[in-house]
């Protein structure tokens, strides 16, 4: 049987210990042709808020992410924040997701003392001095995975929502990612609000 690593908590256990907030921030809806991209800052609440199995969202099964979740916001403090797709194409995908994080980051309550960030680090910078990216951050980190668990959930929550307004385009199951079926769809009904027009090329 294979063993799935999970990522640490020894450096929020070590914050913890010290009385200072450590924060991981995460985002999700990036390489998706239509809908925001969603970004949430997480930072668990004490050492005993270390919930099993947490890891990056993208190794977890639909049904593992949503009892994670429930847990996650129970022992820890989360915000989320998006970019809009007139959003994203008005700025570009890379100032756009920083817009998220940002928003996410004001959002959250207590302001953390610390942030790790899943991801490289880009020209822009948090209003925080300690302030730190990591390349897979969501597979080393256990506040980034957590992180990346609650934006995964609440953005497929939300396609969800925009499925039942634009059926046609099958959202609840791309997620707003660019499958066959939804490039089909696109050229049969067209565009709308939720789509992203600076990704489409066709």
């Amino acid at each position: 049987m294979k063993i799935v690593p999970y990522p640490s908590f020894l450096l929020e256990n070590e914050f913890l210990c010290r009385g200072e907030i450590l924060a991981g921030i995460d985002e999700v809806g990036r390489g998706c042709i239509a809908g925001p991209v969603l970004a949430v800052c997480y930072s668990p609440k004490s050492k005993q808020s270390c919930i099993n199995e947490v890891n990056d969202s993208k190794k977890l099964s639909e049904k593992k992410r949503i009892l994670l979740f429930k847990k996650l916001i129970a022992n820890g403090y989360w915000a989320f924040g998006t970019a809009s797709p007139s959003e994203i194409d008005m700025l570009g995908i890379i100032e756009a997701t920083y817009l998220a994080m940002m928003r996410a980051y004001y959002q959250m309550y207590p302001k953390p003392d610390y942030l790790i960030i899943d991801g490289e680090k880009t020209v822009r910078k948090f209003p925080i001095s300690n302030c730190y990216y990591f390349a897979k951050g969501d597979t080393k980190y256990y506040s980034i995975a957590a992180a990346s668990i609650i934006a995964k959930v609440l953005r497929d929550r939300l396609i969800s929502k925009y499925s039942s307004i634009y059926p046609q385009y099958d959202l609840d199951k791309n997620k707003g990612y660019g499958s066959k079926a939804h490039i089909t769809a696109i050229k049969e009904h067209g565009l709308t609000p939720l789509h992203r027009r600076s990704f489409i090329h066709f």
